[in-house]
């Protein structure tokens, strides 16, 4: 007489469920990952826009309590002055940003990301008052 034990209440998984299992996370893995880089790229660029779009909203509000439209150029502490920035510029992550317009014309902003910014590095992207802003591929 053998000493086998049958063993009558099996639990746990066989090896073949365990490669379907990480064949499936796998593939959703491969799908996922670029999708999320791409949000990820996009939401940056965004927050520059965001930016930007607070840049035209100072810009609006300095030049109808001085009477003077900005100064159109590179946005500087000079131009923007840092009283009307809800954020100072010196603490904003994008990079330069150009103003133009004023007076009875919109203000326009724009900016191009850098390299780390995927397939939008070096796009210029414009915010112009009162339009909605889409991303510029």
């Amino acid at each position: 007489m053998t000493n086998v034990k049958v063993l009558k209440n099996k639990k746990g998984f066989t090896l073949i469920e365990l490669i379907v299992v990480m064949a499936i996370l796998a593939i959703l893995a491969a799908i996922a990952i670029p999708k999320f880089s791409g949000m990820r790229i996009d939401a940056a660029v965004n927050a520059d826009a965001s930016t930007a779009s607070q840049i035209v909203n100072a810009a609006r509000i300095q030049e109808t309590q001085t009477g003077t439209p900005v100064v159109a150029g590179t946005v500087t502490a000079t131009n923007i002055l840092p009283a009307y920035m809800a954020v100072p510029l010196s603490s904003q992550t994008g990079g330069a940003f150009t103003i133009g317009g004023g007076g009875t014309t919109a203000y326009v902003v724009t900016f191009v990301p850098g390299t780390s910014y995927g397939a939008h590095s070096g796009v210029t992207q414009t915010v112009t008052e009162n339009v909605k802003f889409s991303i510029d591929h």
